[in-house]
């Protein structure tokens, strides 16, 4: 009898220590800051796992910017920062396994807003077309969830001509040689990487617009938060790459301003 009951005693005490080994816990936690002057930001987080199930979702604190969560060892994690006045980021962690509790400490670093910001320069549409490409709708998707959680929040998009095709370099002339039985052909200097962009062409960008308000449809008092322009500028950084709408900031303001 007491054979029988050691047993059972044993079993007990193993399934308590296996139970316990698998629900260990970590906990996250730190300060998230501004990249740019390291003070403490206060912002919305949300933490899933690797198969995109939501494991945390809270907001650091305003003042001094601390975050905590709690999580199970042994596995990746992605952590989304969204908040009214931030670049909407992602980063990856890693916890690695363990048997017990423990806490781990690790600040964050976010992107803050502000006023002239530049967000996305992005080959919008193909050449003479008005679908958005699938980046730039990711693009204002993200803009658009902004301009929802801040009413203060302010965009201006700018929209610039496609860049003309380059031109065609037309075959060097073949030019007789003095010398009997040769000719020679000049060497054609290559032609340079003109970027230059096609002048506005109003019914093609009156469709872009369209197409880029057309993303927006749930924002309220859309005209006094998104701005758009239609501009046929140079600029040697967009030109270069193609790109066709620049998304930066008009202004932002607190929630409580």
């Amino acid at each position: 009898m007491r054979f029988l009951f050691a047993i059972c005693v044993f079993c007990c005490f193993a399934f308590i220590t296996i139970h316990a080994q698998n629900t260990s816990t970590i906990l996250l936690k730190g300060i998230i800051r501004d990249i740019q002057s390291g003070a403490a930001v206060g912002t919305d987080y949300e933490i899933t796992d690797e198969a995109g199930n939501k494991v945390a979702n809270a907001k650091s604190h305003p003042k001094t910017g601390m975050y905590s969560a709690a999580l199970k060892p042994g596995a990746s994690y992605t952590i989304l920062f969204n908040g009214f006045d931030i670049v909407k980021s992602r980063q990856n962690i890693v916890l690695e396994p363990a048997e017990k509790y423990q806490e781990i400490t690790k600040d964050f670093t976010v992107q803050k807003l502000y006023t002239g910001m530049e967000l996305y320069s992005i080959k919008a549409f193909e050449y003479t077309g008005n679908t958005l490409s699938a980046e730039s709708i990711q693009a204002l998707n993200d803009i658009k969830e902004m301009l929802k959680k801040n009413r203060n929040l302010s965009i201006t998009i700018t929209l610039l001509p496609d860049i003309a095709p380059p031109p065609v370099q037309i075959a060097a002339p073949v030019i007789k040689s003095k010398k009997k039985g040769k000719n020679e052909v000049p060497v054609a200097s290559p032609i340079q990487n003109h970027n230059i962009r096609n002048e506005i062409d109003p019914t093609l960008t009156a469709s872009r617009v369209e197409a880029i308000k057309s993303i927006f449809t749930e924002v309220k008092n859309l005209d006094s938060k998104l701005k758009i322009n239609t501009e046929n500028r140079n600029d040697p950084k967009h030109d270069t790459l193609k790109n066709t709408l620049i998304i930066s900031v008009g202004e932002v303001k607190s929630l409580f301003e």
